[in-house]
């Protein structure tokens, strides 16, 4: 590290400060603090969230005098999540230091996300930024119900990298929604710079672009690779739950195939396909989920009627698929709008899926001899009588690692080896199950 490199890292270290200092000044005289963190792709957006947090929670501890302070991050970034896998927008409470890169800093169970499907917001603006509002308002709402009147809130904002083309019209979309108080942008002396509008309260930190590797003959980790990660360090979870199995494998690899799955019967859950996906057929639907990183939800409160549920094949012993109604809205249904002008306008014009997501999980393998879905997952247990949605995503697939290893001396599920000449060889299918633990009853017919 040369001088230039110490003299950047100080003065980025003084820029980081000087905003908590501006944060905590807001807050104790307006209860309410909103940051918004914005910049272009690589130049430090979760580092300066990650430190801002971290600063803010360790600035309560040694000051206990001061007004309390309860901090959140609202998560928008789908694709780069810092708390979750991608494919959710959340907001949750820190009042632990985040430490390390995000794949280690998984929450096995998500306080208040909001399911989104994909990795990218081009899919579906209006859903995203719907989101995100709900998220917004359920946030002001806690405010205003806050039992201890004493306490101060500041809601830290992540946001996306993508700040060129239809991404900067995004942008201006989010800032409209979440109305920061202030925002804090992150720009570099050699690259394409979020341009804020000027009705904002700014806070400029110029740092520089990620360097492509920390060592010069290695690559810096892809988009799609953080994503396999991430997936695989929530995963990872399940093996500190299961103390005994680490101890037998001291010296051997742990493997996903040696813990135990929960059983969940066909009859307790629905299914919901991301819509790029709703062309599989229900014949095939069970060979959709097989082996699949799923969402694991239940329909957020209020939006009941957003839904509707088949039975695939019309088989009342298969799972049902949860569907979106038509936004069409019918004579009858009218009647709950709004008048305006003497003409019916529908409180809800554009129907969305919105699904509470509890964690993700991996469907171990499917039984549709005893009507049962083994699923791997770290979310309490406490939580998951509430999950009767397993919602497959759009580009949120299970990671390669788990998939595509022929290095493993023992069966993995599913798993196929490449030869030299890219042909498959199968090796074998399925591993013993283990079911030590029933969710909801999963081993009593329906």
């Amino acid at each position: 590290m040369n001088a230039r490199d110490v003299e950047g890292l100080v003065t980025l270290e003084k820029d980081y400060y000087s905003v908590c200092e501006k944060i905590y000044r807001f807050v104790e005289s307006e209860k309410k603090c909103i940051a918004f963190i914005s910049g272009n792709k690589g130049v430090g957006k979760s580092t300066t969230s990650r430190f801002v947090i971290n600063a803010l929670n360790t600035y309560l501890l040694l000051h206990p005098s001061k007004p309390s302070c309860r901090v959140f991050l609202l998560d928008t970034d789908v694709g780069q999540s810092e708390l979750s896998p991608a494919g959710c927008v959340s907001l949750c409470e820190i009042k632990k230091p985040l430490i390390g890169v995000p794949f280690t800093s998984q929450l096995p169970s998500l306080p208040k996300s909001l399911f989104f499907g994909s990795n990218s917001p081009a899919i579906d603006t209006d859903f995203y930024i719907k989101l995100i509002g709900y998220l917004i308002d359920y946030f002001n709402k806690m405010i205003k119900e806050d039992s201890n009147k004493d306490d101060n809130f500041v809601l830290i904002v992540n946001s996306l990298g993508w700040i060129t083309d239809l991404g900067y019209d995004l942008m201006l979309r989010v800032l409209n929604t979440v109305k920061p108080h202030f925002l804090v942008n992150l720009e570099t002396n050699n690259d394409i710079n979020f341009q804020i509008p000027n009705n904002y309260r700014r806070f400029t930190i110029t740092t520089r672009k990620r360097e492509s590797a920390i060592f010069t003959n290695s690559k810096h980790p892809t988009s799609a690779q953080l994503r396999n990660f991430q997936m695989a360090g929530y995963l990872a979870q399940l093996f500190t739950q299961e103390r005994s199995l680490i101890e037998r494998n001291q010296n051997n690899a742990l493997k996903l195939a040696d813990l135990p799955a929960y059983r969940v019967r066909f009859c307790s859950v629905s299914i919901y396909i991301h819509p790029e996906f709703r062309y599989v057929d229900d014949k095939l639907m069970l060979c959709a989920l097989n082996c699949s990183f799923v969402a694991l939800c239940k329909i957020e409160e209020g939006f009941e009627r957003n839904f509707e549920k088949k039975h695939l094949l019309d088989d009342p012993s298969l799972p049902s698929r949860l569907e979106l109604r038509s936004d069409e809205v019918n004579t009858e249904e009218s009647i709950s709008g709004e008048i305006i002008n003497e003409e019916i306008i529908p409180l809800e014009r554009n129907i969305h899926p919105m699904l509470k997501c509890f964690g993700f999980g991996l469907i171990r393998a499917i039984n549709p001899q005893r009507k049962l879905f083994y699923v791997l997952t770290p979310i309490e247990q406490k939580v998951l009588h509430q999950v009767n949605v397993f919602a497959l995503g759009h580009c949120l697939n299970t990671p390669d690692m788990l998939l595509f290893d022929p290095n493993v001396g023992s069966p993995a599920p599913y798993i196929v080896e490449l030869d030299s000449g890219l042909q498959i060889h199968h090796k074998k299918f399925f591993s013993p199950l283990r079911s030590d633990v029933v969710v909801q009853n999963g081993n009593k017919p329906c």
